[in-house]
């Protein structure tokens, strides 16, 4: 079986679905999953227009210098075997498309409408990738309230119709997506993650090390992590905190990060940080913040169990799916009052009875190993994209 990628955005931009196709694609091939896997995008130019029309959008400007974070050389070399393609029109894609016997691509309005556009009876089987929430729990802005409303409705609806299946990350956008939309041919596949047993580093110092790891948006709830540090900063431990914040994305919000750094000795802003040295970062924290408003999972939530770590993440669909509350990790109110109490709360805990903290780090790797294992779900992934191809034949 060939199987094709296809997103308008290119790779490197770094983002959660970009890392998703680089650690996807290439293992679907060295584990035999697959014959051939290949990754196509538009071309760098036409992402570049893309972030001048977001702009518009979304009522805010839009760099395109955050489509280049990550490093060409870096991807080529991750991605091994995989062919990575690049589309400068219409016809183009198509006949590219053409050649293989599966498409996978995400739900965005974008890739659906270029698809649609094509014809879906034009092309292979496609099977689509909740890796964006069709609905926003929580959506204060304007451009949150315009995606509920149009992915929540007839367009998206019509976009999706004709394509085999819906894969998505959690139970909730599975129900959403057949009740709402009418889609019954949506199932949950997690992200294949490896679970391969590594050392586990902790932090043997009296101060209490905190993550906040992830693109700088509203989705992400920099705002609330904002608020949080400042009602920490009233607290007789608050010197004793150590905060890291890894990410890029909207000026405003890296704005405020930088502000965070300036104004707080304690707090320490990296900007983006490669791919690559994440690992280095959930070795560092004894806890990860995911004050988010919106998921479809949660990569960070995953990785801070994987090393064994600790996540406080709002309680929303997507960190629903990835924590038990109060056994392998928090889930909490998106508020910062919230979150500044279970800090709290947990670095008394690391001060009386470390054993005790620990052993909730080592319940979410257990839980994350048997849920998202990568073998696992390499072979339901694959499973899909071979009924998706039979059912067309």
């Amino acid at each position: 079986m060939r199987v094709i990628f296809f997103s308008f955005g290119i790779l490197e931009y770094g983002g959660g679905l970009e890392n998703y196709l680089i650690a996807t694609a290439p293992d679907l091939i060295r584990g035999r999953y697959v014959d051939e896997a290949s990754i196509i995008t538009a071309t760098p130019r036409l992402n570049e227009a893309l972030q001048h029309l977001l702009t518009l959008y979304y009522f805010r400007k839009h760099s395109t210098s955050t489509i280049y974070r990550e490093s060409a050389k870096d991807i080529k070399i991750r991605l091994g075997a995989v062919k990575y393609l690049q589309a400068d029109s219409l016809r183009d894609l198509r006949e590219r498309l053409q050649k293989y016997d599966v498409v996978y691509t995400k739900n965005e309005i974008i890739e659906l409408a270029i698809l649609k556009l094509i014809g879906y009876k034009n092309l292979p089987p496609v099977v689509v990738g909740a890796h964006t929430p069709v609905y926003f729990t929580n959506a204060p802005s304007v451009s949150a309230k315009l995606h509920n409303l149009i992915y929540g409705g007839f367009i998206y609806r019509y976009l999706l119709k004709g394509s085999a299946y819906i894969k998505c990350n959690n139970q909730e956008d599975m129900a959403f997506v057949q009740k709402k939309l009418k889609y019954k041919n949506a199932v949950v596949i997690h992200h294949g993650f490896d679970i391969t047993e590594g050392s586990v580093r902790r932090n043997q110092t009296d101060s209490l090390n905190i993550l906040f790891a992830g693109r700088l948006s509203e989705a992400k709830g920099v705002d609330t992590l904002e608020t949080i540090i400042q009602t920490l900063s009233k607290h007789e431990r608050f010197e004793a905190y150590r905060f890291r914040i890894a990410g890029s994305g909207d000026e405003n919000l890296e704005s405020i990060a930088e502000s965070l750094a300036r104004n707080y000795p304690n707090v320490e802003y990296l900007g983006h940080v490669p791919v690559a040295d994440m690992r280095t970062l959930y070795e560092w924290a004894d806890i990860s913040l995911i004050p988010s408003r919106y998921e479809t999972l949660n990569k960070i939530a995953v990785e801070t169990g994987l090393a064994s770590k600790i996540a406080i993440a709002s309680d929303i669909s997507g960190p629903r799916e990835v924590i038990e509350n109060e056994k392998t990790g928090f889930l909490v109110s998106p508020e910062p009052k919230e979150f500044a109490e279970k800090i709290i709360a947990l670095d008394t805990l690391r001060k009386t009875n470390r054993a005790k903290f620990n052993s909730i780090g080592q319940a979410a790797r257990e839980k994350i190993s048997r849920e998202f294992n990568k073998n696992r779900s390499y072979i339901e992934l694959s499973e899909l994209l071979e009924k998706a191809r039979a059912n067309r034949r």
